[in-house]
């Protein structure tokens, strides 16, 4: 209901701390650093899988409600607002569906 991604939020947070809790502070910014770019590529990809899972703009309107609460990590979904008829892709290319869009081209 707030976090879109509990496990992923959970690991992160599970596998940096265990490094300082065992006093261990350069693995914990080695662990956030590598957990943050793995997060960054995994989680758009599964959310375009997810927009296509439920393509009435369900998901668009859940994730405008939750938080992914990853350091460095942004969804896809943020910076399209409510435009259910255009999406971007994971290689950042858009693309459209409306019928004026495409008669430009």
């Amino acid at each position: 209901k707030y976090l879109r991604h509990p496990s992923y939020f959970g690991f992160y947070y599970w596998s940096v701390a265990t490094q300082f809790v065992l006093c261990n502070p350069i693995n914990g910014i080695l662990y956030a650093g590598a957990s943050c770019m793995f997060f960054r590529r995994r989680i758009p990809y599964e959310e375009e899988s997810l927009q296509c899972h439920f393509p009435n703009g369900e998901y668009i309107e859940y994730a405008s409600k939750t938080w992914i609460g990853i350091p460095f990590v942004q969804s896809l979904i943020s910076t399209q607002g409510k435009n259910t008829n255009s999406t971007t892709t994971r290689n950042g290319n858009n693309n459209n569906n409306n019928d004026d869009n495409n008669k430009r081209e």
